[in-house]
């Protein structure tokens, strides 16, 4: 359903020249295809909507669409690049004063670089999502964040801190 309403969505933005909201469809159409675990559709639909963010000279926006390219680079087994491009994004977000996005950034940052095997920085970086989700409000983040957190401290041995994060 969500394909169909972003795919018509698409269409009336594309023939209306509203290109944020054209930018929007295919940022559904990505999370749509990236929750069905098709990654090629996903990273193809997340390029257009950052490219279109670019044009606009949207930098946070295009920097949002960058973080879901870095979330299939993580899911494809490719944590260096993932690390690159969420801390790219992190500091765009930062910039522009999105706390609850500039959290996704941190938390994918932090997936990244526990699967890099650097444990301090991904502590550090969801220690920093955690306080802005919880600054911001944004309960989604800050369930994503407390994640990354509960995987670092369980990657540390410490269950107890790991079943404090989840609970």
């Amino acid at each position: 359903a969500a394909r169909e309403s972003a795919g018509a969505a698409l269409t009336m933005f594309s023939s209306a020249q509203y290109p944020a909201q054209e930018a929007q469809a295919h940022g559904i159409l990505a999370a749509a295809a990236l929750r069905d675990g098709d990654l090629a559709t996903a990273r193809k639909q997340f390029k257009r909507s950052s490219s279109i963010q670019a044009r606009l000279k949207n930098k946070s926006g295009a920097a949002f669409y960058r973080l879901g390219e870095a979330v299939i680079a993580l899911r494809s087994g490719h944590a260096a690049a993932a690390y690159k491009w969420a801390r790219a994004s992190a500091r765009a977000l930062s910039a522009n004063a999105a706390p609850s996005r500039h959290a996704k950034a941190l938390t994918v940052a932090s997936s990244a670089a526990l699967a890099l095997g650097r444990s301090a920085m991904a502590a550090a970086h969801a220690k920093q999502a955690l306080a802005l989700a919880q600054r911001s409000g944004d309960r989604r983040s800050e369930v994503a964040a407390r994640l990354a957190c509960a995987q670092e401290r369980t990657r540390q041995s410490d269950r107890r801190g790991a079943f404090t994060q989840l609970l």
